[in-house]
């Protein structure tokens, strides 16, 4: 019986360290060579208010993981949300491995009118599927 235990501890164990190997938190990728420069250069001209200041560092809940677009694009999706309020202020990434390049859409709702903020310049088709991202991840 206990190792039985033992083993079903190691599993979980070691299936959360891969996970969490896998799928880091967006706040570690804005960290990396080529990420880094392009997070600091889609912040500089924004202005964050006391709400929203948790962005430039990415703090609060999210995660991470490669995603396929329709058109058979591959990038990282990352989604981070403004720590205990989820549900009201949230936050969709995309990266892009190739090129280094960020894209970003903040959505609020709840107490604040529902409005969506993009980052990074995105044309209509980036700002479609930052939306399209931003629904399917926080519905």
């Amino acid at each position: 019986m206990l190792k039985r235990l033992l083993f079903t501890v190691a599993i979980i164990t070691a299936t959360s360290a891969a996970h969490a190997q896998a799928t880091p938190h967006p706040s570690d990728l804005i960290a990396q060579p080529g990420y880094s420069a392009a997070w600091s250069g889609l912040i500089a001209k924004q202005r964050f208010e006391r709400r929203d200041s948790w962005i430039p560092k990415l703090t609060g809940p999210g995660s991470s993981a490669s995603y396929r677009d329709p058109s058979g694009g591959v990038w990282i999706e990352g989604n981070v949300c403004h720590p205990h309020n989820c549900s009201d202020n949230h936050l969709i990434l995309l990266f892009d491995p190739r090129t280094k390049k960020i894209w970003a859409a903040q959505r609020t709702r709840g107490a604040l009118p529902k409005s969506e903020r993009f980052f990074g310049n995105p044309d209509a088709a980036m700002r479609k599927l930052l939306s399209d991202r931003i629904v399917a991840n926080f519905p």
